[in-house]
């Protein structure tokens, strides 16, 4: 039996309410949300939803010998009680042996499951204890987690709202931790992700807005991801120091958050080479130098920055961006003092990104991208004293609004998004493969120029096309101004969509158009093309029947094949291929070579050629031309005008070749391949009677 969808199940708060099998070897597999009292009982239970405690009488789950097997949520609210099984324990699938695993637990009054002793050593589950009224236990009453030692990389374990913690001994963390406000987990013995010796956490996840606490915590190096929320501190608690307050590094493998409503000062320099996150309504201030950023270059060189709230560090002054930097939301600022560290940010070799509904002005000067800008929905980007904005390489991505009142342009790499250029644009020149991307990359969308849309020959415009509703379905781009075209366009469609023969896109609008495309139509199948056309102020693709005509079709989607070679032997009007070549020493005279790299033994019968054959050895071996045998016909070929001797003219033997098989004497000496599946050369006419007689 299965409760499919997200409805509820409520049973009231009393203890005779009864979910039960009429036959056995049932399993209900619960999708839904089932809550109250009572009791279910008597089948296998597969658990995806949530199955919630939250009546002052108890909800008890006696499954049949199939168990229960929780993929999704158990939950147990303040004050009340979930009892799984019975004291012989089994009953939860998830318990085996030390370790929980999979589910969520959500706890804030009593889960009760496994026989006396049973201990959680291992937590490969997301296990919740909020408020100090939390616990699971077994059905000895025993504490279940008194045990625990480890959280796996599948783990999560969350203490909050005065739910404390205290470990037995030593502690790994390889998975999530978190002390929410009001908490606090403290480790009895060592926390093993923390090496004394080089004073770096390592691995793990640690959320702490309440206290955590650990013998010898002195974190100079941070390998680990550590958020701070709120009041929350790490404490040494052999001497009860803060045990951040040395931090003054962010390896690669570290991360470091400053979330909401918190504050971090630095005791010296900050290198980054990691994650520095700093929340909105945060402040993060380093009291010495942040070492990633070059004073006399001006430059933020490395390390990811994610800045809600304020960043503060001595000398920050921001021209050049090749670091990941992302401004988040409307009150994101970088200070040197009280003065604004990105007032004269002019040029990205990095990320940059401006997202959260957050608004960036750069300071007077133009602005150049050469890898990665993006503006998300609801944010804006603007270049400031009404200069220009340039991309020479890379990709600037607006589903928000970029100003530049000066212009956009893209030399280089792409522009694309379904947001607000404001300003004139234009795409191409000399960078690689420009191109306007109409919506995201792989979405439609709706991209809106306000101004003018120049592009180039250099250039290309991509829509994306994969239903009938312009933005959603397919792409347009609207300019408020005169769209200048040329270059090509292109469209990408959406997998397994094929358009109907007669429907129509319209990709761009204007309120003027000049120019055109360099293509006329774009291939989409072998049965099926766009053809482009072009009102006075829109271009339509119109989806038509067959392949796209050659003529102005996109050449970038077509491969050429290329034309065929036909070598061709001597002229001759011969009408059968003779299997095998002449003996050496046998010649036949021709009138002209139709290209002298053929394979023959013939001679030019010109003037040139009689004299070179006179001067070569052959000459004594002419009174000795062969007699006619029997020859062996391959292949028919089509008769081929007879060409007339011409004297004077000039002669060059075709060169020999071994790679023919062994020769029969035949009328003609015409090196000739046996094999008729090669490309077939025309053979030469026999032209004997033609011929003087030599003395002997």
């Amino acid at each position: 039996m299965t409760l499919n969808g997200k409805g509820t199940v409520v049973l009231s708060n009393s203890a005779t309410n009864l979910i039960t099998a009429a036959t056995s070897g049932l399993t209900l597999t619960n999708a839904n949300t089932i809550e109250g009292a009572g009791t279910i009982q008597n089948m296998g239970i597969v658990n995806t939803g949530t199955i919630s405690a939250n009546q002052s009488a108890p909800l008890i789950v006696l499954p049949s010998s199939a168990g229960l097997n929780n993929k999704g949520t158990l939950s147990v609210w303040t004050g009340d009680t979930m009892e799984i099984g019975t004291s012989a324990g089994g009953a939860l699938l998830n318990f085996s042996g030390t370790t929980l695993t999979g589910g969520t637990y959500t706890v804030s009054g009593t889960l009760e499951f496994g026989a006396s002793g049973s201990s959680v050593v291992t937590d490969a589950a997301s296990i919740t204890l909020t408020g100090s009224g939390a616990k699971i236990i077994d059905f000895a009453g025993q504490n279940v987690l008194s045990d625990l030692a480890a959280i796996t990389s599948a783990g999560s374990f969350t203490i909050g709202s005065g739910a404390n913690f205290i470990t037995a001994g030593n502690f790994t963390n390889n998975g999530k931790l978190t002390v929410n406000s009001g908490s606090t987990f403290k480790v009895t013995g060592s926390l093993s992700n923390f090496n004394s010796s080089t004073n770096t956490l390592t691995g793990g996840t640690y959320t702490v807005g309440g206290k955590l606490e650990f013998a010898g915590a002195n974190i100079v190096t941070d390998a680990a991801s550590i958020t701070l929320d709120g009041t929350g501190e790490v404490v040494n608690s052999t001497n009860s120091s803060n045990g951040l307050t040395n931090l003054a590094t962010i390896t690669s493998a570290g991360s470091f958050t400053i979330a909401s409503r918190a504050n971090f000062t630095t005791a010296g320099n900050l290198t980054n080479d990691g994650k520095l996150t700093v929340s909105s309504g945060s402040t993060l201030t380093v009291t010495g130098h942040l070492t990633n950023f070059n004073g006399s270059t001006d430059t933020l060189a490395s390390g990811t920055y994610t800045v809600g709230g304020t960043l503060e560090f001595t000398g920050a002054d921001i021209v050049n961006n090749a670091a990941n930097l992302t401004i988040s939301g409307p009150s994101a600022k970088i200070l040197n003092g009280t003065a604004n560290g990105l007032a004269d940010f002019a040029n990205n070799t990095g990320s940059f990104t401006v997202t959260a509904d957050g608004n960036f002005t750069t300071g007077v000067g133009n602005f150049t991208n050469s890898n990665k800008v993006t503006v998300a929905t609801g944010s804006s980007m603007t270049v400031g004293g009404g200069y220009a904005y340039s991309q020479s390489a890379g990709t600037t991505t607006i589903d928000g609004t970029l100003t530049a009142s000066s212009g956009i342009n893209v030399t280089g790499g792409t522009i694309e998004g379904a947001g607000t250029l404001s300003g004139n644009v234009s795409v191409g020149g000399s960078g690689t493969t420009p191109a306007l991307n109409i919506g995201d990359s792989g979405k439609a969308g709706l991209l809106v120029i306000t101004g003018a849309y120049a592009q180039l020959t250099t250039a290309s415009a991509k829509a994306f096309i994969g239903g009938t509703t312009v933005g959603t379905g397919y792409s347009q781009l609207q300019v408020s101004g005169t769209a200048t075209l040329a270059g090509t366009l292109t469209v990408a469609l959406a997998s397994g969509f094929t358009p109907t023969i007669g429907s129509t896109f319209t990709v761009l609008t204007a309120s003027s158009i000049s120019g055109s495309f360099s293509n006329s139509t774009i291939a989409i199948n072998g049965s099926e093309h766009f053809n482009v056309s072009y009102t006075s102020t829109g271009v339509v693709l119109t989806v038509a029947s067959g392949d796209a005509p050659l003529s102005g079709r996109l050449q970038s989607s077509v491969v050429p094949a290329l034309p065929r070679r036909q070598p061709v032997g001597a002229s001759s009007g011969l009408r059968h291929w003779v299997s095998g070549a002449p003996n050496s020493g046998n010649h036949i005279f021709v009138g002209e070579m139709g290209n002298t790299r053929a394979q023959s033994g013939a001679i030019l019968a010109g003037r040139e050629g009689f004299r070179r054959y006179e001067g070569s050895e052959a000459v004594a071996e002419l009174p000795r031309m062969p007699a006619p045998v029997v020859a062996t016909w391959e292949h028919k070929l089509p008769v081929t005008p007879v060409i007339r001797m011409k004297s004077g003219l000039g002669s060059q033997s075709a060169p020999n070749s071994n790679n023919w098989t062994v020769p029969v004497r035949a009328v003609s000496s015409l090196r000739m391949p046996t094999n008729s599946g090669l490309i077939p050369r025309a053979p030469v006419r026999i032209l004997s009677p033609m011929l003087p007689r030599l003395q002997r």
